[in-house]
């Protein structure tokens, strides 16, 4: 008996492609299986009730976010320059100067988130601790006030 190797090659080939055929078929009933599945789910999330809304932060709370204008005053009729060394100047780094109103009293006014604040005037080149604060402590070996923004 002779083989005919052109029949087995092309008996073997319409095998292949026949089961390429079919294992396309079976991905593509099951990527639509999926994707009806998919939307099913979509639908009905679209038309479920939330199960919670989300509320707003009350009015009261913002308004405790919003920064304060804190005025700092020195009464020192003396002095004849005063700046403010503060946590949030970097301790002089960004200079602020206070200037004499007509009363003889060095003020400056300086917007502030709320919090607690570390400070002391420089009087003429020589620190000093705020005489009008309640509240003093001690802060890396100075003595030095704190304000408090509400």
């Amino acid at each position: 008996m002779q083989k005919n190797k052109g029949q087995g090659l092309c008996i073997c080939s319409v095998l292949c492609y026949g089961l390429l055929i079919c294992a396309a078929l079976l991905a593509g009933l099951a990527l639509l299986n999926n994707y009806n599945g998919f939307m099913q789910s979509y639908f009905a999330a679209l038309t479920m009730e939330p199960k919670a809304t989300l509320q707003s932060p009350a009015p009261q709370k913002l308004e405790a976010l919003k920064p304060r204008k804190v005025e700092f005053i020195l009464n020192d009729k003396a002095a004849k320059e005063v700046y403010l060394n503060a946590d949030f100047n970097l301790w002089g780094d960004h200079k602020i100067m206070l200037e004499k109103n007509k009363n003889g009293a060095f003020t400056k006014t300086v917007v502030l988130p709320q919090g607690e604040y570390k400070y002391f005037f420089e009087v003429d080149g020589r620190p000093i601790k705020d005489p009008s604060s309640k509240q003093n402590i001690l802060y890396e070996g100075k003595e030095v006030s704190l304000k408090t923004v509400l």
